[in-house]
């Protein structure tokens, strides 16, 4: 059954909050503690050392490349390790290039902390009312889904109604195991509210290159600042207040460690494999058969993946254009398809703007070659 967004809206988190704010003092704040918390978080979060999430700074920035990084360059891999000075240099950030991220999976496939991202991007008007909305619904009922298991942290992570929730564990949980009980949360929690969060981590075991090496994945940025806005994170526990600066920081000291059986174990492992090739990982239930299949796959091989700003909402509803009026896809079929094209997207955009640009692809979209 759907719950409506204003009942989520009423119970489980701190009521969306957007209003500017001066944040001088929570810098102080945040900085204030961070060498106690670096030598605290070290030997908590960190999944691996050898590697960590990284950020270029804002002026240094190029509209046509990607503002992340996986840190350190990989001529200083093996000799450079992630230290309690990044991490002091992270709660005492200047500017982006000192903010950091760390990764979800160790090279042994197992994870000490989860992250769900619920992401609010810029938009105008009524855009962004829609976004805050449906974030504060899938918020609460994340926290509501899984708190009564794991000890939950709350974040406002942007300043604009985006959230993280994370939770952390006494011991390392099996990565395959976690990312199944991540999934299957927020399918329930997308069936229930119309918005899928982000799960970190994002896959059940770290892939290998075609050379065999292992991939580092996924990461997270640690609360803190934000790596675009003037934004430090403000935390808060399931009902309680947002606290801000000192208040905030300190509450991570405070965070309970979650038992590792909160996780429910998978009896096989090895049911989980790496993931498919692109094409059958997009048409899943096209497959079976034809020259339909054929000729969406051919399109959706044309369509470029983009990052912020190079398009990507364009080739979507050429995509969703395609998918309805050409392919006649119902709205299963079309939404799987779309959805799988745009998590190739750095970073992909809103589950609520797919959904929203394929209603929109039928009612506006016209007919569409291939």
């Amino acid at each position: 059954m759907k719950m409506s967004v204003a009942k989520c809206m009423n119970y489980g988190g701190p009521r969306v909050d957007v209003a500017p704010r001066d944040l001088t003092g929570e810098a102080v704040g945040w900085s204030a503690f961070a060498p106690e918390l670096a030598t605290f978080l070290l030997d908590r979060l960190p999944n691996r050392y050898d590697v960590w999430g990284a950020y270029i700074p804002e002026l240094a920035r190029a509209a046509d490349q990607p503002n992340v990084w996986t840190a350190p360059a990989k001529t200083r891999r093996g000799v450079e390790h992630l230290s309690a000075q990044h991490i002091v240099q992270h709660f005492t950030a200047r500017h982006a290039g000192d903010v950091i991220g760390l990764h979800t999976t160790s090279p042994e496939n197992t994870s000490r902390w989860f992250g769900l991202d619920f992401d609010v991007h810029d938009e105008c008007g009524n855009a962004i009312d829609m976004q805050r909305e449906a974030v504060a619904a899938a918020f609460s009922w994340c926290i509501d889904a899984l708190g009564e298991r794991i000890s939950l942290l709350l974040e406002d992570s942007n300043g604009n109604g985006g959230r993280h929730l994370w939770g952390y564990f006494e011991s390392p949980v099996a990565t395959p195991a976690l990312f199944v009980y991540l999934s299957a949360t927020a399918g329930e929690c997308f069936e229930a509210t119309g918005f899928r969060p982000e799960t970190y981590p994002k896959q059940p075991r770290l892939a290998l290159t075609r050379t065999g090496t292992q991939q580092v994945g996924n990461w997270l940025r640690l609360p803190g600042r934000h790596h675009t806005k003037a934004h430090w994170s403000r935390l808060a526990w399931p009902g309680g207040e947002w606290q801000s600066g000192a208040e905030a920081a300190r509450m991570l000291f405070d965070w309970p460690a979650s038992d590792p059986t909160a996780i429910p174990p998978l009896d096989a492992y090895a049911a989980i494999e790496t993931p498919p090739p692109a094409r059958q990982q997009q048409f899943p239930k096209l497959l079976a058969g034809g020259a339909r299949a054929d000729r969406i796959a051919r399109y959706v091989e044309k369509l470029p993946h983009g990052v912020a700003g190079s398009g990507r909402s364009n080739h979507l509803f050429r995509l969703a254009a395609f998918l309805c009026h050409d392919a006649q896809c119902t709205s299963v079929e079309a939404l799987a398809i779309l959805h799988a094209w745009n998590g190739g997207n750095a970073p992909p955009l809103p589950e609520w703007k797919v959904t929203q640009t394929w209603k929109n692809a039928g009612q506006y979209g016209g007919r569409r070659a291939a």
